[in-house]
């Protein structure tokens, strides 16, 4: 009898403490006082509330990007007569980060390649934003393949954004797998992942992936009644997730991963603008998978024009000299035939149109006005290469 009484005030206990601590979000107010005592930027000047449009831009940034495709492929079908372009890049081309000096705006904002498409809407034009945070070369890969491999999806034009820093990137993440549904897609995915480039890594491992996700699934499916126990539990589950306390759940740990990196940045000083050293198998796998993205774009004849991305004066990418020389011979040897063009906008916006992550410069997202200034650059970039590609 006692041991039961001290197993339901267990319970109790722990449903109360879960409830007090879904209720007041502690980890939110640690984060607020973190911010105001090392004069983070206000949480506003990460503007949120921008413009959405499945016609021009893969609105889940690499969550699924399978229904967003087929949503264009659909799109592009009704206009086959337009010049179609296409933008791929990391989150620079979907996020802003005001400068000083520029207030809040009503109306949803609009980056680069919303500006970028809208101007050329009425020259019969059709631009797409392709973009997803930390985007690898190995994922930029995937996605020109998936590209390619589709006549409807194919671009006369693709531009790509380059920096330094994306060279640290690596891999293809798991919600880039579901487009191996694709029957014909995989097979030119089994082609890459058999050949002998250093990226083949990636693609192997993605393909492993899909495939053990798929098994796990068919055996989920065929596995016997689940125990009385494992009922219990999934019809708890579903009465509580009826509450709006508990429901917050999923942004009481984005509190607290939020906390884990304030407390990297503001204690321990190691910032997104940190410089890091890129070299060995990171560097190359990322470099091959760039080059074979080029290669593909020639043998489909797709104009390719590579830009390297802007960078905020008051934040160095590279930890040394060597970094930088490093990067800007391997640039140098992209331009190998007449498809390609490489055009840099590396030192195109000045310093006080960046915004600020939290407490330092911000590396790579821009202010209102800078979206403006690089669009544009990428207006002259792309109008060049579809006069030349028609």
């Amino acid at each position: 009898m006692r041991a039961a009484a001290r197993s339901a005030g267990l319970v109790a206990t722990t449903l109360g403490l879960t409830v007090w601590l879904l209720s007041i979000d502690p980890f939110a107010r640690v984060n607020a006082v973190l911010d105001a005592a090392f004069a983070a930027a206000p949480a506003w000047t990460q503007v949120s509330s921008l413009v959405r449009d499945p016609r021009t831009q893969e609105v889940s940034h690499g969550e699924h990007p399978a229904q967003g495709l087929r949503a264009l492929a659909a799109y592009w079908r009704e206009r086959p007569t337009a010049l179609k372009a296409v933008l791929l890049g990391n989150s620079q081309m979907f996020a802003m980060s005001l400068a000083p000096g520029e207030a809040r705006s009503r109306e949803d904002e609009r980056t680069y390649p919303d500006i970028v498409a809208a101007h050329f809407a009425p020259r019969g034009v059709l631009c797409y934003r392709l973009a997803a945070p930390g985007l690898s070369y190995s994922e930029a890969l995937w996605y020109v393949d998936f590209l390619l491999t589709h006549p409807g999806l194919r671009p006369d034009v693709l531009l790509v954004q380059v920096n330094y820093q994306a060279f640290w990137n690596g891999g293809v993440r798991s919600s880039f797998a579901e487009l191996l549904e694709d029957a014909a897609f995989r097979r030119q995915v089994e082609t890459r992942a058999q050949s002998d480039a250093s990226y083949a890594e990636d693609f192997r491992g993605a393909l492993a992936e899909f495939d053990r996700g798929r098994g796990a699934a068919a055996a989920g499916n065929a596995a016997a009644p689940a125990a009385f126990g494992r009922r219990i539990e999934d019809a708890t589950r579903l009465r509580l997730d009826r509450l709006d306390v508990f429901r917050r759940r999923a942004a009481e740990k984005d509190s607290f991963d939020e906390m884990l990196y304030r407390g990297r940045l503001y204690l321990l000083g190691i910032k997104p603008s940190t410089a890091r050293s890129i070299s060995g198998p990171r560097l190359i796998r990322n470099q091959e998978a760039l080059d074979a993205l080029a290669n593909a774009c020639e043998a489909a004849g797709v104009k390719l024009v590579v830009f390297k991305a802007p960078v905020n004066p008051r934040v160095s990418l590279y930890a040394s000299d060597a970094d930088r020389i490093r990067f800007e011979r391997y640039m140098a040897t992209l331009p190998s035939s007449r498809h390609l063009k490489i055009v840099d906008f590396e030192h195109a916006v000045p310093a006080d149109l960046w915004g600020r992550q939290y407490n330092s410069p911000d590396p790579l997202h821009m202010g209102r006005r800078a979206h403006g200034l690089v669009a544009a650059h990428v207006i002259v970039a792309l109008s060049e290469s579809l006069v030349s590609g028609q």
